[in-house]
């Protein structure tokens, strides 16, 4: 999928690419909400620009409208999900298969799932506001119906960042994300801001808090192996029972819960070792 400027390239504004940020993560919460019993995959697209009629004019009626104020001095932020995405996950979710006939209206249970998921997205759309106070960012208008929806003219030019939705079982979907462009300029303000190296940082105390931070103590666990067995077969277990386990080629280390490296076992000085062969996140083998 791919997302269509609806402005003329000779009107085209400032490159807005240093959003991205924001809009991956949004896209990556839209995947932890989304994911219930089956497995969705949200990505965030590129961003272009457009003008609102001509974008309302591309959209389905039937979906949902989320106008948020990311902060005091921030514009609103908009944000749109079809209405066949919400039908299909509520489906799924309720054990059905996520093939649902095409409808025009949500339903109570739908409307409960969209009122819980914006409340959900509101923090996270505060973060990002130059003024950098997430509890003032705040839901002004929840709409389901986008042409009553009332976007002032004078902030007709608005830059959008597409989230595609994809999963085996549903129906692949576009979310949508839009504010003006003087909005999107004050919260990349904001991001560069929050970036920027401060020229006050003390070298010295910043070196001992960097030598304090490398003198913690953190959990490190190897996990040789892990085995699922029925219950009935544990409740059965007695002294003397053996039970067959395979260990892996490569043992996982976590380091305080998260993974961290995979390493093979062996010996090193009479005891049992972790050769590390490969560290998560990272091209070292």
């Amino acid at each position: 999928m791919t997302a269509v400027s609806l402005m003329p390239s000779g009107q085209q504004e400032a490159d807005f690419d240093n959003l991205m940020v924001v809009f991956e993560k949004l896209a990556r919460s839209f995947q932890e909400i989304f994911s219930q019993g089956t497995k969705i995959e949200a990505k965030a697209g590129p961003i272009t620009h457009a003008r609102y009629p001509e974008w309302r004019i591309s959209q389905n009626p039937f979906g949902i409208l989320l106008r948020y104020a990311p902060g005091t001095t921030i514009g609103d932020v908009v944000i749109h999900i079809p209405g066949n995405l919400i039908s299909q996950i509520i489906d799924i979710a309720y054990g059905g298969n996520g093939q649902i006939a095409t409808r025009g209206s949500f339903s109570h249970t739908e409307i409960r799932f969209i009122e819980r998921l914006a409340n959900k997205l509101l923090p996270l759309l505060g973060m990002h506001a130059s003024d950098g106070i997430a509890p003032q960012s705040r839901l002004l208008e929840m709409q389901t119906d986008i042409l009553a929806f009332q976007w002032p003219k004078s902030c007709d030019q608005i830059v959008v960042a597409s989230i595609f939705v994809e999963c085996p079982d549903i129906k692949s979907a576009t979310i949508s994300c839009f504010m003006n462009v003087a909005t999107a300029k004050q919260i990349i303000e904001g991001l560069s801001e929050k970036q920027a190296p401060s020229a006050d940082t003390n070298p010295v105390w910043k070196a001992k808090m960097h030598s304090a931070a490398l003198r913690v103590h953190l959990p490190a666990r190897a996990v040789l192996t892990r085995a699922e067995f029925p219950a009935a077969r544990l409740l059965s277990l007695a002294p003397g029972d053996i039970l067959p386990i395979l260990l892996p080629n490569q043992v996982p280390l976590t380091v305080a819960g998260r993974p961290f490296a995979r390493g093979t076992i062996g010996e090193a000085n009479g005891r049992a070792a972790l050769k590390i062969e490969h560290i998560e996140g990272s091209d070292h083998e």
